[in-house]
């Protein structure tokens, strides 16, 4: 899909002080527009984890408005906003439309395991709670409109025939509870050929999250996309290219490798392993073992 976002800097109400402000500032009350994206192409394809990245007032939030926007009108593609989701009034037990067992396993990935939690109401929740249950709400809507399909089905549904849409991804939560919630929605969205949209002023959550394709926006240049579904003839694709191609061109000297190699005074860091699990809330995050830590 092809982005074109533009906001007119005329104000809707021509006040006396809206003049002050444009005759101090070297604006005019009509023509002038704010740029946001021209023509920007975005790649999406079925399935994908999209991530608007950029500081507040960048435009990413208007970037992932129009895209959800686009794919309804274009592809009918049914979208789920989290923040559009109707609040029940149920037991967060009771809420999601799913069988228990698979309702218990969903609310656990999101992070709602504790039982005092499910015996309450979404409107005894805390924001960050409620910002979690609202990520099982989404996916259990999107599973129950599948017919004949849940959690255990032995065979995956078609790709993207929804596209979960979440503006300011894990803003309510800790930092460390923000990457395990990551990690587990992008488990989520895999396994269950989720499309989904997140915006977030957090680059710490990226290496969790893992999406296919990042667009990073800024107050003074275009959006740029990069990750693995990134166009190859993006701008970033190019560029990316290009310094591969220098350091391949660099040679390194063959004594300086031979000298590393044999030299018993510099060992080789050990590897990271992932062999332990945490519990956090319910949800579980890779950390590193004992030996990997000595």
């Amino acid at each position: 899909m092809h982005l074109t976002i533009r906001h007119n800097l005329a104000p809707r109400i021509p006040t006396t002080h809206a003049a002050m402000v444009c005759d101090h500032f070297g604006l005019t009350l009509t023509g002038q527009q704010h740029v946001i994206a021209e023509d920007f192409h975005l790649p999406l394809a079925p399935g994908q984890l999209v991530a608007f990245v950029g500081p507040s007032g960048s435009g990413k939030s208007s970037l992932l408005w129009a895209a959800a926007e686009q794919l309804e009108q274009t592809n009918s593609t049914p979208t789920l906003w989290l923040d559009r989701l109707a609040e029940p009034t149920s037991l967060v037990a009771d809420a999601l439309a799913l069988p228990p067992l698979e309702a218990f396993r969903l609310l656990a990935q999101c992070g709602l395991a504790e039982p005092q939690l499910l015996l309450r109401t979404p409107q005894e929740l805390s924001d960050g709670q409620r910002f979690r249950f609202r990520l099982a709400q989404a996916v259990s809507q999107a599973l129950a409109s599948r017919k004949g399909s849940s959690l255990t089905a032995s065979s995956p549904p078609a790709p993207a025939d929804h596209w979960i849409i979440a503006d300011e991804f894990t803003s309510p939560l800790d930092r460390t509870l923000a990457k395990v919630v990551a990690h587990n929605w992008r488990s989520l969205t895999r396994q269950h050929q989720l499309g989904s949209l997140v915006a977030t002023t957090h680059t710490d959550i990226l290496a969790d999250l893992d999406p296919d394709l990042i667009v990073t926006c800024s107050h003074d240049a275009p959006p740029q996309l990069t990750g693995p579904a990134a166009s190859s003839t993006s701008s970033s694709a190019i560029w990316s290219a290009q310094r591969t191609l220098r350091e391949a061109a660099t040679p390194t000297p063959a004594v300086k490798k031979k000298r590393s190699a044999s030299s018993p005074t510099s060992p080789s860091r050990p590897a990271r392993n992932a062999t332990g699990r945490t519990l956090l809330g319910g949800i579980t995050a890779p950390t590193p073992s004992a030996s990997s830590a000595t």
